[in-house]
């Protein structure tokens, strides 16, 4: 992305991902586990761990920190590369949809709005079997980073979503 040097206001990153999930999958399966705000760990491959801070994490207002590693090859064991907290900022259950906040991190976020939602099916309606996680962004652009590269990394994170989604919802 190019900035003009001098203008006051950089241009906003937008993106978004999709995945779908497999047949099997119903959307309440899918939200009870991407919906659930102190799981994060259990779908983005990327988070090792989430833990919640304050608050009720199914009303807006509360906090989370999410730690891990940009590289899924990392130990585990060693400390985390990343850290972010995040507050939820409106949650509607019926909608299966959230909306989210980078409030402060290590990895040179200055504005980060998210919107994560499980649709059903091709048409976002009804309780069959098939959905998909659409994850959209707003965000100001990361020093070192493309646009490109940024999606990327966030797509790394989610490639094996129907995988985990799948593990995660046979546990419950």
């Amino acid at each position: 992305m190019a900035v003009v040097e001098g203008e006051e206001e950089q241009k906003k990153w937008h993106g978004n991902i999709t995945v779908e999930l497999p047949d099997c999958i119903t959307g309440d399966q899918a939200w009870s586990i991407i919906g659930d705000f102190t799981a994060v760990d259990k779908w983005f491959a990327l988070v090792a761990a989430t833990e919640l801070i304050t608050g009720d994490p199914t009303q807006p207002g509360c906090i989370r920190r999410n730690t891990g590693h940009p590289n899924k090859t990392q130990d585990s064991s060693s400390d985390p590369i990343f850290w972010a907290k995040e507050k939820l900022v409106g949650i509607n259950m019926e909608e299966r949809s959230m909306t989210y906040e980078v409030i402060e991190s290590n990895m040179g976020f200055n504005s980060f709005f998210s919107t994560i939602r499980v649709l059903q099916g091709g048409d976002g309606v009804g309780d069959g079997g098939g959905c998909r996680m659409e994850w959209s962004f707003e965000a100001d652009p990361l020093d070192g980073w493309t646009q490109p590269a940024f999606l990327s990394f966030l797509h790394s994170g989610v490639q094996d979503l129907p995988k985990r989604i799948l593990e995660a919802s046979q546990l419950q």
